[in-house]
């Protein structure tokens, strides 16, 4: 999945962080789905301390001792699903307008 779907406009993957730099003013660099633009209300929410607390959380548990690429956190889980739910969204608005979707970037 790329970033691209975030943007109407917009064909191409986001290659680095100045792509967007003027849409969201804070890009997080993601393995799995390369830079995930965050606009200035979720900034906020991340950077609370609730938030940044899942970062001790491991999403899969004592799993990382049989297999070791399994690490993640919580923190980077709820980051992907973030960005994961704005892309559908925005799929939802583009695809069946009738719904009457607003979506805040």
């Amino acid at each position: 999945m790329n970033t691209s779907t975030l943007f109407e406009d917009n064909d191409e993957q986001i290659d680095h962080p100045n792509d967007i730099s003027n849409l969201f003013p804070r890009l997080i660099k993601d393995p799995i789905h390369n830079y995930i633009p965050v606009c200035s209300t979720l900034s906020r929410f991340i950077d609370t301390k609730q938030f940044q607390r899942l970062r001790n959380i491991k999403q899969l548990g004592t799993t990382h001792y049989v297999w070791p690429g399994g690490s993640h956190t919580r923190f980077e889980h709820c980051l992907g699903v973030a960005f994961l739910a704005r892309t559908m969204a925005i799929h939802l608005k583009k695809s069946q307008p009738e719904l009457g979707l607003r979506i805040a970037i």
